[in-house]
């Protein structure tokens, strides 16, 4: 059987979920059948390591950091030419790697943009939507889109587009009015996991306290603004309550300003990005869901297969993994959130059972048979 070429073209290898879900694709897909290349605009990265000691990794830019001096200037006019002021179709015919059977455009956005634009009419196109767009459009401000039309004419010219959940799916058929749409939930590496939680954790936890956890970009879509005084509140009534937020972002400031006004700094840990949340993760009382909005969450997923409570707001991708294995609590609004916490606080009980339905291997079967066109 002759091996398929295929790209995936993603726009950093940063400690995101769309950029883990890739590397866990990538670690189990069938390289025997596909011959990959991960094709990154800006490069660097948390996963960019661990991808390229299985596949080949194309940069378009090199890390910002890696630059200095006149190199940030030259850095800076490279990324202009790339985002603002090419054509698209030219920066794909000068910077993307050819000769591929299948092209993925693995994150929303510029990525999805600039694969439409291909000038190759014999390549498959695949976009990948990891969140709920309608919920959390995507800024005109950036730029990468004058209007939610241009941005459904780049969906078009995909020969398929894969959600994450029911939800998205529904959003991208009802509010872009695509037909060209499927589901694909994301792989969970429970292997990885299992053997990730058993090693040493770097932060110090203590058993006597009520641990909760939260995980993901510290940005606004995820809550945290509103988790912050929900803890400061909870305290009042439950003072030996802890919460740990796992993971880096642009509101990380902000944040840190807000548990100082409350007054609440020795009841709250900022890990930043932990490669290995696991041996953490296994030790907590609950895990809590904060976001706005979600596409599939992966970290809900990851703690239902280490077993400890779910408590999230009502969105997309929560809603179907909470309804499909009936482990956790959905809450209509923060209010509601506040009230589970406490209740959580006064059970401390974990989960009877771990999920282990969660089959990876079928999840990267469907892909396989996706970009093989079968």
């Amino acid at each position: 059987m002759e091996r398929k070429n295929v790209l995936f073209l993603i726009e950093s290898l940063g400690g995101g979920g769309a950029e883990k879900v890739l590397s866990t694709l990538i670690k189990y897909i069938d390289r025997e059948r596909f011959d990959i290349t991960v094709c990154v605009i800006s490069g660097g990265g948390i996963y960019e390591k661990e991808i390229a000691e299985n596949v080949r990794v194309h940069r378009v830019l090199k890390s910002a950091s890696s630059y200095s001096g006149l190199g940030k200037v030259w850095y800076r006019i490279k990324y202009q030419l790339i985002y603002h002021w090419l054509p698209t179709w030219l920066v794909y015919q000068l910077l993307i790697p050819k000769g591929n059977d299948v092209e993925v455009a693995f994150v929303e956005g510029f990525a999805t943009r600039l694969l439409a634009s291909s000038t190759n009419r014999q390549t498959r196109k695949i976009a990948w939507v990891h969140c709920d767009l309608q919920n959390q459009p995507w800024p005109i401000s950036t730029g990468v889109f004058g209007s939610l039309k241009e941005e459904k004419c780049a969906y078009e010219k995909y020969d398929s587009v894969v959600c994450v959940s029911k939800q998205v799916e529904s959003v991208m058929k009802e509010y872009y009015g695509l037909s060209n749409t499927m589901t694909i939930y994301n792989p969970i590496d429970v292997y990885g996991i299992k053997q990730l939680v058993s090693q040493e954790c770097e932060w110090e936890v203590d058993p006597s306290k009520f641990n909760v956890i939260s995980v993901g970009r510290l940005e606004r879509v995820k809550g945290y603004d509103e988790l912050i005084p929900i803890i400061g509140k909870v305290r009042d009534r439950c003072n030996d309550i802890h919460l740990w937020l796992v993971g880096e972002g642009t509101q990380v400031a902000s944040l840190k300003g807000l548990v100082k006004k409350i007054g609440i700094e020795d009841c709250i840990t900022f890990t930043g990005f932990v490669k290995n949340p696991y041996s953490l993760m296994s030790q907590m009382d609950l895990f809590v869901c904060s976001s706005r909005a979600e596409g599939f969450s992966l970290v809900i997923a990851e703690a239902m297969t280490l077993g400890v409570p779910v408590v999230s707001i009502d969105c997309a991708g929560p809603r179907e993994l909470i309804s499909k294995y009936g482990e956790g609590v959905l809450c209509d609004s923060y209010d509601e959130l506040e009230q589970e916490i406490i209740k959580s606080y006064h059970t401390k009980t974990r989960q009877k059972n771990r999920v282990t339905s969660f089959d990876g291997a079928d999840v990267i079967l469907q892909i396989e048979k996706l970009i093989a066109g079968e």
